[in-house]
C-alpha cells in the first residue's frame, strides 16, 4: 500500500501512522528498499517495541496498557455473557506517546 501511494503522490506523504507494529514493517520494507527516502517521512505506530530504538529511521510509538486493556475487555464480555445492561459505559487507558530523536 505505501508503494501504491508513493507511486500516486510521486513522494512519500510527510508523515505516516500505522495502527499497528506488524503494519509498520510493510513500511519499514518499502523505505528500506528506497534507502533515500528515510530521512523524508516522520513514522509513528501504535505500540512500542524496543527494537524501534535500533532503526536506522526514527519511529515514534504509542505504548499502550495491554494488560488493562485485556481486563477491562474480559470484564466487559463477561458482563454482555452475563446480560448486564451497560449503560454510558466510558473507559480511558491510559497510553504514552514515545517520541525518538530525529538527529
Amino acid at each position: 500500500m505505501v508503494k501504491q501511494l508513493y507511486q500516486e503522490l510521486g513522494s512519500l506523504p510527510e508523515a505516516l501512522f500505522t495502527a499497528s507494529y506488524s503494519l509498520m514493517e510493510g513500511v519499514l520494507r518499502f523505505v528500506h528498499e528506497q534507502s533515500h527516502l528515510g530521512t523524508e517521512i516522520r513514522l509513528g505506530t501504535f505500540d512500542d517495541y524496543e527494537m524501534l530504538n535500533y532503526l536506522p529511521w526514527p519511529v515514534d510509538s504509542i505504548a499502550q496498557d495491554c494488560q488493562q486493556i485485556a481486563r477491562v475487555g474480559f470484564e466487559l464480555a463477561t458482563a454482555l455473557i452475563e446480560q448486564q445492561t451497560l449503560t454510558e459505559f466510558q473507559l480511558q487507558i491510559p497510553a504514552t506517546v514515545k517520541w525518538r530523536s530525529r538527529g
